[in-house]
């Protein structure tokens, strides 16, 4: 008989709606609690850059050395970080990005941690406090990634 491995404890529906609460409570973020998991609604200035393992890394650096503080997730298997960003209404399109970048915006959602899908995990690498709730801008971001994609194609 196989018995599912979990990664932490089982939140009950009461668990995850207190951290969706305090989510929007602090944070000012759209959640909700679907299923076992509490997902951040995109939109409303709020957007999100999904990025590869090694890029995930070398965007961090680019954006630490510009003393940018971004929240980032990492989540999957394989691991993909996530980096939450204010968009100051600048438009981005997919096709602005570099590869094995995605661009994320409303309507979609993305699980926040605590996620409780083991093929999913998701967890903070950078987490967001509400002492610093404000998101960096959309395009420092952005320009963290261009930079970081850019060194990596050089290191090749």
């Amino acid at each position: 008989m196989t018995v599912p491995v979990r990664t932490r404890p089982a939140q009950g529906a009461a668990g995850l709606e207190g951290i969706a609460r305090w989510y929007r409570a602090n944070m000012a973020w759209d959640t909700r609690v679907v299923g076992n998991d509490v997902r951040l609604r995109l939109g409303r200035g709020l957007v999100a850059f999904l990025t590869h393992g090694t890029l995930t890394s070398q965007v961090r650096q680019v954006l630490e050395r510009a003393e940018v503080e971004a929240p980032l997730m990492l989540m999957g298997n394989p691991e993909r970080g996530v980096f939450l960003a204010d968009a100051n209404d600048r438009f981005f399109s997919q096709h602005d990005m570099p590869a094995g970048v995605v661009f994320l915006s409303a309507p979609r959602e993305i699980p926040l941690p605590p996620s409780s899908a083991v093929d999913r995990c998701v967890r903070w690498v950078a987490k967001p406090t509400p002492a610093r709730r404000w998101l960096p801008a959309a395009e420092t971001v952005f320009s963290a990634i261009t930079t970081a994609a850019l060194t990596l194609q050089m290191k090749i």
